[in-house]
């Protein structure tokens, strides 16, 4: 029975919740090939690329975990040193976002590794 982008948000939630936070290099080293392919996931109205190497299932679950409501999970930048003691996946050539431009868009893509934590309430 194929994965789900439902069933694969609810297993990264139940890895979330066990582990405190994942990274999408977590997340691979967990559910395997479930998370593995290859898509980008891009933030489109800033021109941020989120993850690299990622599977079409994982990329749509998260977008159901980017969108649903109330958040089950919280998505913040994880720290360059995190995200390569972590295996992330990472794109040869795009630089990575430091912090926001003014007018809130970069103009040409860049890579910002994400890593999804528990919602405090």
């Amino acid at each position: 029975m194929p994965l789900t982008k439902q069933k694969l948000a609810d297993r990264i939630v139940e890895l979330v919740n066990r582990q405190g936070d994942a990274t999408h290099g977590t997340m691979i080293c967990h559910l395997g090939d479930a998370v593995r392919g290859k898509e980008a996931i891009y933030v489109d109205a800033a021109n941020i690329c989120i993850a690299v190497g990622a599977s079409r299932v994982l990329a749509d679950a998260s977008e159901v975990l980017m969108t649903e409501q109330p958040r089950r999970v919280a998505f913040d930048v994880a720290h360059p040193l995190v995200a390569l003691c972590d295996g992330i996946p990472m794109p040869s050539r795009m630089a990575w976002a430091k912090r926001p431009p003014r007018n809130g868009s970069y103009r040409h893509p860049h890579f910002a590794p994400i890593r999804l934590e528990r919602v405090t309430a």
